[in-house]
């Protein structure tokens, strides 16, 4: 695709993003080619499309400039958490939408990129993806139960679901010794989990 393409894409999109959203490419305008450029803001797109549709009171009519710096300043690790779970299937445009794990390291780059540039226009007070090391961030998402999901909700199951990782990662192919601390082990990180939560 040529270069005036993917500025025309970029443009479209960046027309029906929050003005932020600009500001941070234009910030990194001179650093990245056309196509670099166009991925960061379809990235963060698609992360304005997981709050509008995450939100309990979406409405489908809401457009994705309505949304004010408060929201980013709130959002939590519990929110991170359940937005990488949302990435592996969504509903996006009409269609059905997939991400590999490559995908999705992508986009919580493209994420971890844009929060470091509000926060160091002083919009945010700090970058939520960098709590996370990615490997483990990735695979408590997996540890996700979709059903349970869809009976509570988000609100208070994510707590809940991050201690139920926790046990369930720390009690796999342990020897005789490790065993032995094993409960130990999961007061220690749950209490690590929930001094993060508060």
């Amino acid at each position: 695709i040529l270069r005036e393409n993917f500025d025309r894409m970029t443009s479209d999109l960046l027309s029906i993003l929050p003005s932020e959203v600009t500001g941070f490419v234009n910030a990194k305008y001179q650093s990245l080619a056309p196509r670099t450029r166009h991925a960061y803001v379809q990235d963060i797109y698609i992360f304005y499309c997981f709050l509008l549709q995450s939100d309990p009171n979406h409405d489908p009519n809401t457009r994705l400039t309505a949304y004010d710096l408060d929201i980013l300043a709130s959002f939590t690790t519990d929110q991170l958490l359940s937005y990488v779970h949302w990435l592996r299937e969504y509903q996006l445009d009409g269609k059905t939408h997939h991400n590999s794990e490559s995908g999705i390291r992508r986009k919580l780059s493209s994420l971890s990129s844009y929060f470091r540039y509000l926060a160091a226009q002083g919009y945010v007070s700090g970058n939520p993806v960098l709590i996370f090391d990615m490997n483990n961030l990735l695979r408590k998402a997996d540890s996700l139960d979709d059903s349970d999901r869809r009976d509570k909700s988000a609100a208070s199951l994510a707590p809940a679901l991050l201690y139920k990782a926790v046990e369930l990662d720390s009690d796999r192919d342990l020897s005789p010794q490790q065993k032995v601390f094993h409960p130990f082990t999961v007061k220690r990180d749950r209490l690590i989990l929930h001094l993060l939560i508060d």
